[in-house]
């Protein structure tokens, strides 16, 4: 029959017991609890990472615009959009006498960006996510007559960015070009 080698339990009684032992249980819940508890981390890092690859890709956006814009004009500061209408600043804030139009808006308006508002991902209601600065009022822009685009960011830093707009506004990522001259 039965070797007497091997632990087999409860064969030879009355009662066959089944199932899974509490401490079996136990066990299985902790490890299917604590890989939860890891993927959850893990999908809130990607989901900023994420983001911030979007937040790049809106700057990249903007900044063909401008560049169109630039071919068109002479010059990165939207005329009549951003702070006091000198196309620098909050990209898309227009809420105050000294933000009447944004830079994205003018851009909108003369047919060069396909949307009058930008996508937010920090907060629904902020627009403090990005900024623009050109030649003439802006520091860290190459030379007087280029520009430089600025990001909030969650998981990347950019060490060039100047400390003053990464201190205080959190900008922690830019995207600058130099003003090239086309007419040749």
């Amino acid at each position: 029959m039965f070797s007497k080698k091997g632990f087999t339990p409860f064969r030879n009684s009355r009662i066959f017991l089944t199932g899974f032992t509490l401490i079996e249980l136990l066990v299985t819940i902790s490890i299917i609890g604590i890989l939860a508890g890891i993927m959850v981390v893990t999908f809130q890092g990607q989901a900023a990472k994420a983001r911030d690859t979007a937040r790049k890709a809106t700057l990249t956006e903007v900044m063909k615009a401008l560049d169109l814009y630039y071919e068109k004009n002479g010059t990165y500061a939207v005329s009549g959009g951003g702070f006091k209408g000198a196309g620098a600043g909050w990209l898309d804030l227009e809420d105050n006498a000294d933000y009447t139009r944004s830079v994205i808006g003018k851009l909108y308006d003369v047919g060069l960006f396909p949307a009058q508002k930008l996508t937010y991902f920090q907060n629904t209601t902020a627009n403090n996510e990005y900024m623009i600065y050109d030649g003439n009022g802006g520091t860290g822009v190459p030379d007087t007559s280029g520009v430089c685009l600025y990001s909030f960011m969650e998981k990347e830093n950019d060490t060039t960015i100047d400390q003053g707009l990464y201190d205080s506004y959190q900008m922690r990522y830019k995207l600058c070009k130099k003003a090239i001259n086309i007419n040749l």
